[in-house]
């Protein structure tokens, strides 16, 4: 695998050169101009052909030099003009493929920007500001598109939300921090996948009581831990858990992984058998109850470009298929491109994609190109988001904008030797994006799936009901 990667002229540069040559003797350098600033481009060729990884492409770092960053970072919360005067202490961290690899902090914001008042600091787990800290200095390097910057971020007193004031994707680096990205990019970064991967979900939907139009906590029905339950967030002031949960058994085919959702479904009936009560999911079926898709992955290492793939190929054909109105609302409050949360099992999962769960076609057809995207990442290099007004229209639900952008990101797709095998499953969410037709949230899912719907009716909420597994009393989580 070839890989290549572009810094700023000087000191660094030059050091990095050097650095790289004692991993690599055939390392290639020449010039280009980004944003008018001369750069050096690395290029470390491998015999063995195989798609070329660039690691801070050049849009990417055109985007971080230029005035559109700041628009970037508003667009996901990173940004907040009126914190200003919040502003207690400031943080550089440093990210390279999602992981923070060094961390400055200065105390006093007003003391002069030299290198007596900035004092390097471990990176503990269990520091609540560090994690925020690090955290959003991750989306911020990660929504520029880059792989590798340093963020300064600034920690606030009220909120406690970090604030991002800019990325650097060319900083001045230590001898310690340059000998670790000249190892990354040596070691050839972002190989293709080895192992076959395994596909898990847990997808939402939500309850309704037909009768009342009423939202019913799905913790009323369903046990908080199971195939099915009810997810994380907690009602305030209630031992209430108002989203449902299905988490089917995973595999490594995204059809059994279907199947698998169906005879969950089909387990989750008789715990709520009632025909008047109706199971929803897409974005927001219910005002004010965002919900989720969360697709995981598991034999596949994480890492910025299997999630800017993720971005691309899969949250743009799933925010085509969603209602426009609901996808720009739950978008408010969650769905953040490259949004993904570390698994105990050691995989992770993607958390940026609404629920699927409205069909049987379009949750088979989500999680055959889930399957064909993590096998195939390496070669699937667009980073349409790079341009502010692609990731705007993805904020917005503006699927006009985005249309020429699933074309081409499609085209690749079906290129792929394994997109045959998928093929017949993947046409019905290409003939719906193409058709701007959009998925219908009001509808049952139990219908769409088939269901058998018992004709019980529910007369009102029963004692039996309360308590089915055990609950916690802690903050929400999601």
């Amino acid at each position: 695998m070839t890989v290549r990667f572009i810094y700023a002229q000087g000191d660094t540069a030059s050091k990095l050169a050097e650095q790289l040559s004692t991993y690599y003797p055939r390392i290639e350098t020449r010039e280009q101009t980004i944003a008018a600033v001369p750069h050096l481009v690395f290029t470390i060729p491998e015999k063995i052909e195989r798609p070329l990884v660039e690691v801070n492409e050049p849009n990417a770092i055109k985007l971080a030099l230029s005035p559109d960053a700041e628009e970037i970072l508003q667009l996901n919360r990173l940004k907040d003009p009126a914190a200003k005067e919040d502003f207690i202490r400031e943080y550089k961290v440093i990210i390279l493929n999602l992981n923070p690899i060094k961390v400055w902090k200065r105390e006093s914001i007003s003391a002069p920007e030299d290198s007596k008042n900035w004092s390097a600091i471990k990176i503990e787990e269990d520091n609540k500001e560090i994690k925020r800290i690090t955290t959003a200095a991750r989306i911020a390097v990660q929504s520029l598109g880059l792989d590798f910057g340093l963020a300064h971020v600034m920690a606030t007193n009220k909120s406690r939300k970090p604030v991002i004031t800019r990325v650097d994707p060319s900083p001045v680096l230590t001898p310690k921090t340059l000998k670790t990205l000249a190892k990354f990019l040596a070691e050839s970064p972002y190989k293709p996948q080895e192992k076959e991967v395994t596909l898990g979900a847990d997808p939402e939907f939500i309850l309704i009581n037909r009768d009342t139009g009423k939202m019913i906590p799905a913790s009323q029905f369903f046990p908080r831990f199971g195939t099915v339950g009810c997810d994380s967030v907690r009602i305030p002031n209630r031992q209430q858990r108002p989203i449902g949960e299905v988490r089917p058994e995973p595999s490594t085919s995204p059809l059994v992984l279907a199947e698998n959702i169906r005879k969950t479904l089909m387990q989750a009936i008789k715990l709520l058998p009632y025909n008047n009560i109706e199971w929803l999911a897409g974005s927001q079926p219910a005002s004010n109850y965002p919900i989720g898709g969360h697709i995981h992955f598991s034999n596949i290492e994480l890492s910025s470009k299997l999630l800017r793939a993720l971005d691309n190929y899969l949250a743009i054909p799933v925010m085509l298929l969603e209602d426009p109105a609901t996808s720009k609302l739950r978008r408010t409050k969650y769905g953040l491109l490259s949004d993904f949360r570390i698994k105990e099992y050691g995989g992770f999962e993607y958390r940026t994609i609404s629920s699927w769960l409205v069909t049987p076609e379009i949750s088979k057809g989500v999680l055959c190109l889930s399957k064909l995207i993590a096998s195939n990442y390496t070669a699937l290099t667009a980073n349409h988001f790079t341009r502010i007004d692609l990731q705007k229209a993805f904020y917005d639900g503006d699927k006009l904008m985005l249309r020429d952008a699933f074309n081409q990101t499609w085209k690749a797709i079906m290129a792929l030797p394994q997109a045959k095998e998928y093929a017949s499953y993947l046409e019905p969410l290409y003939d719906m994006c193409q058709n701007m037709q959009s998925w219908d949230e009001s509808v049952d899912i139990r219908e769409t799936w088939g269901i058998p719907i018992p004709q019980k009716k529910y007369r009102g909420e029963n004692k039996s009901h309360k308590k089915i597994g055990p609950t916690r009393v802690n903050v929400r989580v999601r």
